[in-house]
């Protein structure tokens, strides 16, 4: 045979050979490829941004495409891949934490200490889509290695995965909560308060046949009503005269004293 792909079809159609034979195959040439990397490419010593002993090349290709080397001859298109590949082939826990700060620093990768330990994210797209309405896609990496493109799989990983708790699955929903919080201003048009709210707040009228007003705190938290507003921050344990000014503006909501109180 002049390649192993006509000789891999041969084993399936000619008996006496198995499902593992094929396999090994594969295999062979896998191996083959990975133990001639270094031969086949001209490769640099990584820099900062790979683990010691890891290797680069840029190819020279228009697109200059970067690739990075394992001490054992794998090359992967990013660290990213070479993660999920080392978590898998059991690299000791200094050496896959290694690649993960790598990741941290040069791909984008963040922590949180709301989402479950050696789990990381990376925002891919944050911003208003082409109809004006607020999009995001943020993508996760688990401690195992496997990939989500969202919190739904994630939650439900945990959820059916020995070592993860109750906790964790509440700490990710508040994650998302709280990115959903910090990014108000930047998804809708707020205007500056005007004198029925606090000093520092902000409202915006939704649009739509319903106009709803919402006011947001200087702290990036959205309510619907001041009254909603005013429970949160006595629930926060917000200072006394902050929450007695928002107290105050319930007025604006139709909201009244009486001497009998």
């Amino acid at each position: 045979f002049d390649s192993m792909k006509p000789a891999i079809h041969f084993m399936k159609s000619t008996q006496g050979y198995t499902e593992q034979d094929v396999e090994n195959c594969k295999e062979f040439i896998r191996k083959r490829n990975q133990d001639t990397q270094e031969e086949r490419f001209e490769w640099n010593e990584g820099d900062d941004s790979v683990p010691n002993g890891w290797k680069m090349r840029i190819t020279e290709t228009e697109g200059q495409r970067q690739f990075i080397l394992s001490p054992e001859g794998r090359q992967y298109r990013t660290r990213f891949v070479a993660i999920q590949d080392m978590i898998k082939k059991n690299y000791s826990q200094k050496e896959v934490e290694s690649m993960r700060s790598k990741m941290m620093k040069y791909e984008g990768w963040e922590e949180s200490g709301l989402l479950p330990q050696n789990w990381i994210f990376r925002v891919k797209w944050e911003g208003l889509g082409k109809d004006n309405k607020w999009t995001s896609n943020i993508g996760y990496l688990s401690r195992e290695g496997v990939p989500f493109d969202s919190m739904k799989p994630a939650i439900h990983f945990m959820k059916s995965t020995e070592g993860y708790t109750e906790q964790d699955v509440k700490n990710c929903k508040e994650f998302i909560r709280k990115r959903n919080q910090d990014t108000q201003e930047e998804r809708f048009e707020w205007k500056e308060g005007n004198d029925t709210v606090p000093a520092g707040w902000k409202m915006r009228v939704s649009e739509g046949d319903a106009e709803m007003e919402w006011i947001l705190s200087p702290d990036g938290k959205r309510f619907r009503s001041r009254v909603i507003a005013l429970q949160d921050m006595i629930k926060m344990e917000v200072e006394k005269e902050d929450i007695e000014i928002m107290r105050r503006m319930l007025f604006h909501e139709g909201w009244q004293k009486d001497k009998m109180f």
